[in-house]
């Protein structure tokens, strides 16, 4: 919305230093960003995280079925059977006033999320890198495009974008991309604070928020001897070099 644009204490975008001094309270995750994956890493070794399109059967953007999401709070509303099995994650998360979406996302070998377009400017998208494969160039195999602009991830650093730019993920690689995946309140002056604040509080009593919260617990099963991501896990850390600084166009 224009009015949200005019009013940004971040600027524009596409992209935003998670470093800028409206940010410094998120800083706390790539603090603990460690902690944070091996939660993740536990839980998967006993549950089955959801497809996207289990979660919202209507969505068009990723249909080979590699990409997972684990839903932790849906605009300011908590996934209880999610989030309690994250006490680390649960206990920051509680902290901050300005998060009205978290959940995990991981994008398989091949995945591939076409060009689309988010619905409203009034959230900034946050991804923090817990398991990031290894690969030479980024982010010519492993990467995001936003808008004209182009990005990869880093193991415990995040990356901000606008997601109403259009934009694209994709990953050619041999093993998941995993990122701790937030929307946080745009900061922003004047009379528009009020009203994007009044608006996501409102978002919680949309039916697709209802549906998203419905289809959201994750399924535990029986422990595998090795499976998935924990598998991966050790390939994925092998001191093999790391990732340059996300590159931007």
């Amino acid at each position: 919305l224009e009015h949200i644009l005019k009013n940004s204490l971040v600027g524009v975008g596409p992209f935003f230093s998670p470093d800028s001094p409206e940010f410094k309270h998120l800083k706390v995750l790539e603090e603990n960003w460690e902690k944070i994956r091996e939660e993740f890493l536990s839980v998967q070794q006993t549950c089955r995280f959801p497809l996207l399109q289990e979660v919202e059967p209507s969505q068009t953007w990723e249909a080979s079925g590699n990409w997972e999401i684990v839903l932790l709070r849906v605009y300011n509303v908590d996934v209880p059977e999610n989030i309690q099995k994250f006490p680390v994650l649960q206990k920051i998360l509680s902290s901050f006033t300005d998060v009205p979406t978290a959940m995990f996302s991981v994008l398989k070998p091949g995945g591939y999320i076409a060009p689309h377009c988010g619905y409203y400017n009034g959230v900034l998208r946050y991804h923090l890198g817990l398991l990031v494969p290894n690969q030479p160039r980024p982010p010519a195999r492993l990467g995001i495009r936003v808008g004209t602009q182009w990005s990869t991830w880093s193991k415990g650093k995040a990356i901000m974008f606008d997601d109403c730019y259009e934009h694209e993920v994709w990953n050619e690689t041999c093993m998941p991309r995993v990122v701790l995946f937030l929307d946080v309140v745009r900061p922003l002056s004047g009379f528009s604070r009020f009203i994007n604040d009044l608006f996501l509080w409102l978002m919680a009593f949309h039916p697709t928020a209802i549906l998203y919260r419905r289809n959201a617990p994750i399924l535990e099963m029986a422990p595998a001897p090795c499976s998935g991501l924990r598998a991966n896990h050790a390939a994925i850390l092998r001191p093999q070099g790391q990732f340059a600084q996300p590159q931007r166009a």
